[in-house]
Order: structure tokens, then C-alpha cells, then sequence
């Protein structure tokens, strides 16, 4: 659980408005197909994830994304990097 605290303020000086302003949560896999893969939001170039291929595995299977490059986990589901929303 991510809690906004509310002493956060954002560059601007607003108070925080997003619950998890980097994507830090658990997402739910899509289709995953190399047509239509499941989408990653992120600020950098590359970003870090990890997919839990089988719902009893007890191991995380981590691997980098690059923008621009779809990747495929070994259990077959790809992934791709889109822009997230600002800060």
C-alpha cells in the first residue's frame, strides 16, 4: 500500500495528488502478444521489471525494458515501455 503523506509536496509545491507517483504498484498481465504487449509506464530510457510468469511461482523473473524496444519474458508475455503521465 502506498500512502500519499501529507507533508509531500510535488516541484510545483502542491500537496501530492497521485497514490503512487512511480508506478511502483502490481500490475495486472494484458494479452501480452508481440502485437499488443503489456505496457510499462515509464520517465527513463529503461526501466527494471520483474513478471511473476505462474500464479503459485515463488520467483520473480526480472528483466530490463528499453524504450522503443519490446522485450518477450520467458514465459511468453511481451512488455513495452510507454511514456508515463508527469510528476
Amino acid at each position: 500500500m502506498v500512502v500519499c503523506l501529507p507533508f509531500a509536496t510535488s516541484t510545483a509545491g502542491q500537496p501530492c495528488k497521485r497514490q503512487d507517483p512511480f508506478d511502483m504498484k502490481v500490475f495486472k498481465r494484458g494479452p501480452g502478444t508481440k502485437d499488443n504487449p503489456n505496457l510499462i509506464p515509464s520517465h527513463l530510457e529503461k526501466r527494471m521489471i520483474g513478471c511473476i510468469c505462474e500464479e503459485d511461482q515463488t520467483h520473480i523473473n526480472w528483466m530490463w525494458l528499453h524504450r522503443g524496444d519490446p522485450k518477450r519474458c520467458e514465459c511468453g508475455y511481451w512488455f513495452k515501455i510507454v511514456d508515463a503521465k508527469p510528476l
